[in-house]
Formats: structure tokens, sequence, C-alpha cells
């Protein structure tokens, strides 16, 4: 069975309003929200090994998984990427410079699963790259930030959870891939009132009423956010509708290097 996992519900949404997406390969899919960064991931993710036939995520009850997709939003570092551009990366590798957990410096992604979102990729018509990830322990949220991430870890791309959850899935023995679309680019900045915006509408629309010039930012972040939230559903689309008909020779060959 293939689970696919997010952080946010923002990020699988469209999963559970369209019945054509619930299967794979004539399988039911399960979807299940994880939560934000290292602690949430864990707390969720553990409950697969202390019950191995069912696990109970944000009140949901499930089967144990065969393989594991995160589909999620990330924050570029490297220039060349677009809102809306899908990454796909080859490595997650870990910030120590802001952990001291022990561990392995990285972890590859299942390569059958990575040939068929190569392949899905490319049947949607999205730009994608085969950059590599980090996962830091907080949002990174200046230019400046992002630049020294690029230039001290050769990474394309920031996240929260791939790290830990490949962990997860490399102990359970689980095929594992993530799949991220970049939210916001290198050179864009993340006010802190706008951290969240995806997960808290409603706080945002406040903020902007009491604090109007924060406005024009809040806007282009929303913009952004619907942006990547399109590029999730369409590779998911073709990747969920078509298992058996992807053109795994040609995927790899797709993928557009730095």
């Amino acid at each position: 069975m293939l689970t696919i996992i997010a952080a946010m519900e923002s990020e699988i949404a469209y999963l559970r309003q369209d019945p054509t997406l619930s299967r794979w390969g004539g399988v039911a899919v399960q979807v299940l929200v994880v939560g934000v960064g290292q602690e949430a991931v864990r707390s969720s993710l553990r409950r697969w090994l202390e019950a191995p036939n069912s696990v109970s995520t944000n009140g949901a009850t499930s089967i144990r998984p065969n393989q594991l997709l995160l589909l999620g939003f990330a924050g570029a570092v490297d220039p060349a990427l677009a809102c809306g551009d899908l990454v796909l990366a080859g490595r997650y590798y870990l910030d120590r410079d802001t952990t001291e957990e022990a561990g392995k410096d990285y972890f590859e992604p299942d390569s059958s699963l990575l040939e068929q979102a190569g392949a899905a990729a490319s049947a949607s018509g999205l730009a994608w790259r085969g950059v590599e990830s980090l996962t830091v322990s907080r949002p990174v949220v200046t230019g400046e930030e992002k630049a020294a991430i690029h230039r001290r870890h050769s990474v394309g791309a920031v996240n929260m959870e791939d790290y830990w959850v490949a962990e997860f899935a490399a102990r359970a023995e689980i095929p594992f891939l993530a799949v991220r679309v970049v939210i916001d680019t290198a050179s864009q900045a993340i006010p802190s009132y706008a951290i969240g915006l995806q997960e808290r509408r409603w706080g945002a629309l406040a903020s902007a009423a009491v604090r109007p010039w924060h406005l024009p930012n809040l806007v282009s972040l929303a913009s952004n956010l619907r942006v990547a939230q399109r590029s999730l559903r369409r590779f998911a689309t073709a990747f969920l509708r078509n298992p058996d008909r992807l053109d795994r020779e040609e995927s790899l060959q797709s993928i557009r290097t730095s």
C-alpha cells in the first residue's frame, strides 16, 4: 500500500477531495498529515513501528504502508529554482549546523519510486530539477540565510521533514521518496508574521487588517501558495492515475541538472 504523507493539510487537501486520486495501481492510497519538523514527524511515524498492523495519525486509523511518498512545499536556496518548480532530490541531507543529532549525513530515495516520479513529472508538464535537499530545524526566512546555505551545502532546496522521514523509512525498510514544490524562491524573504500562512489564513487576514502595510507581502505569498498547490496537484494526478504506463526509461534523462 502506498501512503502519502505531508507536514500540513494544505499540501495534500486535494487528495481528499478528488476520489480519482484515492487509488494507485488498483490499491487504496492512505493520506496522512504528520506535522512540521523533527519531533512531529518522529512522534507520528513511530506509531508504525509500535503497531505493525495499524497506526492512528491525527485521528485516522490506517494500515502499515509498504511505500511512502512525501508531498510538500520547499524553500529554494538555488537561484535557478522558481516558484512552482518540482524538486526530486537524490539525497536528503541534514543541516548539522543547527542540530546535534547523530546519524547518517544523508539518505537517498528509493530508485524505483524516483524513476516513476520522474516520469510523472514529465507527463505533468511541470518544470523540475534533480537537486539535493537539506532538512533544517527552523524556517529559513531571509535571502541572506538562503544564499549562505546554498554556498555551504551545495543543495537546491530546504525543508523541515525529508531527512527525518527518510531516516524512519530506512529503519523500517519501507521504500521512500520526497517530492517537493518550491513555494518561496532564493531571493524571497518570508516576514515573521507570514510564517505558517498556508495553515493560518484567518490570522494572516487579521494581520493585514491591523497592519495594512503587510498586505503586499501577504498577497505575494498567497499567490505563491496557490502556484505551489497547483503544481503538487498536477504531479500527484500524473503519478497516481498512470502508475503502470510511466516511461521509466526517459524519466531520469528528463531531470534538469543544476
